[in-house]
């Protein structure tokens, strides 16, 4: 899939070395690139270190990009590997999404009018990353680039180099998984 007719241009000058174009790219993505990191590894800190790997990465190979790649599809890809390796490497990895979640808990708690609402979202929010957290990596993945980044089939399936009926097939999976995990959690109460 090619990119978007409007960022074909200055794709074209950051492949061509042009550090401004390339600067242009990383305001317009940095952010989804660090959400999608987050959305992988639960920690922040984590996820922005991954987002600069990911960009810096990006920026060195860019001149490797075919120009009938989608750059967002290839940005996204990299920054799924970056996840992938801190996840492999990190063996405290629920440990810091449980003192993450603590965190969020007690800042809820002390700066909020309503705290018992704010508690509440929070928990479904906890319930909802936990959920996520037990789909098999490719569900995981599949589900946050379409539901959390709305990329299409299509899109997903040259991020992650697979067929767009192995991203539908994924996806069928992963929502079918999360709905039996939420509706699980709310019947064990």
């Amino acid at each position: 899939m090619k990119s978007d007719r409007n960022e074909d241009p200055l794709v074209e000058r950051a492949r061509n070395g042009d550090p401004d174009a390339f600067g242009e790219l990383v305001v317009r993505y940095a952010a989804s690139v660090s959400a999608l990191a987050y959305q992988h590894v639960g920690d922040w800190e984590a996820a922005r270190d991954i987002s600069q790997t990911a960009l810096l990465k990006a920026y060195r190979s860019i001149r490797s990009l075919r120009t009938s790649q989608n750059f967002r599809a290839w940005l996204f890809r990299i920054a799924i590997n970056e996840s992938a390796d801190f996840i492999r490497l990190s063996r405290t990895r629920k440990e810091t999404r449980l003192e993450a979640g603590n965190r969020a808990v007690e800042d809820v708690a002390t700066r909020e009018k309503r705290p018992l609402e704010r508690l509440v979202a929070e928990e479904e929010r906890a319930a909802v990353v936990a959920a996520l957290d037990e789909l098999p990596p490719r569900q995981r993945t599949v589900f946050v680039l379409r539901h959390f980044h709305g990329l299409s089939n299509a899109e997903i399936a040259e991020t992650l180099s697979s067929s767009s009926n192995a991203v539908k097939v994924n996806l069928s999976y992963a929502l079918k998984s999360l709905r039996e995990k939420l509706a699980g959690g709310s019947d064990r109460e």
